[in-house]
């Protein structure tokens, strides 16, 4: 099922014939992205999910440049004159420890040389909708681990980049402070409309945040499906978990997951 809203907009990212393989000291070499072809539109949120080690990671960070393809290349389409690409938001803590939060969410911004009266009205602004004004001159062994990663999420959006890569962010969180800072990028992603991509290894999570979900295969990391989230926006995560229709994808996303996990597990053993 083809989302027509989305079939209008441009084209932001394009990954074309994407394959990584990374040299071993002892066996075969290890291909993690078998010919991965791709394209996500502008004002986009599509979330990626696939068993472990099935190449998630390695593709954002080749989108981040933080990583060459062996073979073929991936396209940012829209840009903007003075503003960064892209900005990452990782599972592990990112923050530079000797900085306050509002100087870690500005680091960016300060590198690009923005004046100091626009960076602290960004940073004003993202530490309001994070719920971290009061932590503003706060040092991160001071937050907890949620909070360092609203801290991390607001550089991000502060950046102003024109794509986010977001891997895993909250991976690590127990269940209710995931959930709260679901809602808050889902509020934040709603105000910016920044084309993002993220990964997760909940299907759940990729349901309440995506407009379209990308299944991948077990290892070598090929994509199994693409499916529309027909769910409607703004959503409330507590509510639209309890709807047939998320239930109803939630069983489309699980049943073409479960097979590659499954594979995953069974290479593991063997």
């Amino acid at each position: 099922m083809e989302n027509n809203a989305l079939s209008a907009k441009r084209d932001a990212i394009l990954v074309n014939n994407i394959s990584k393989v990374f040299p071993s000291r002892c066996g075969d070499p290890v291909v993690a992205l078998d010919n991965i072809n791709l394209t996500v539109k502008e004002g986009e949120f599509l979330c990626i999910v696939g068993p472990s080690g099935c190449g998630k990671s390695t593709l954002l960070r080749i989108l981040a440049g933080l990583e060459e393809p062996t073979t073929g290349d991936a396209v940012v389409t829209i840009k903007e004159e003075g503003k960064p690409v892209n900005s990452m938001v990782f599972q592990e803590q990112s923050l530079f420890p000797w900085y306050t939060v509002k100087d870690n969410v500005t680091y960016g911004l300060t590198m690009r040389g923005v004046s100091k009266k626009e960076r602290e009205q960004i940073a004003d602004h993202y530490l309001k909708i994070t719920g971290l004004t009061k932590f503003a001159h706060a040092y991160p062994h001071q937050l907890s681990g949620g909070m360092k990663q609203r801290v991390s999420v607001a550089r991000a959006f502060a950046n102003d980049p024109a794509i986010l890569l977001l891997d895993e962010p909250f991976g690590s969180l127990d269940e209710q402070t995931r959930v709260l800072l679901q809602q808050e990028l889902l509020k934040i992603w709603e105000g910016t409309q920044k084309t993002a991509m993220f990964i997760t290894h909940s299907i759940d999570e990729a349901l309440g945040l995506g407009d379209r979900v990308l299944v991948m295969t077990a290892r070598p990391g090929k994509v199994k499906a693409i499916l529309d989230i027909d769910l409607p926006r703004p959503r409330d995560l507590t509510v639209i978990r309890s709807q047939p229709r998320f239930l109803d994808l939630f069983h489309t996303i699980w049943f073409s997951l479960r097979e590659e996990v499954l594979k995953a597990r069974a290479e593991e053993i063997n």
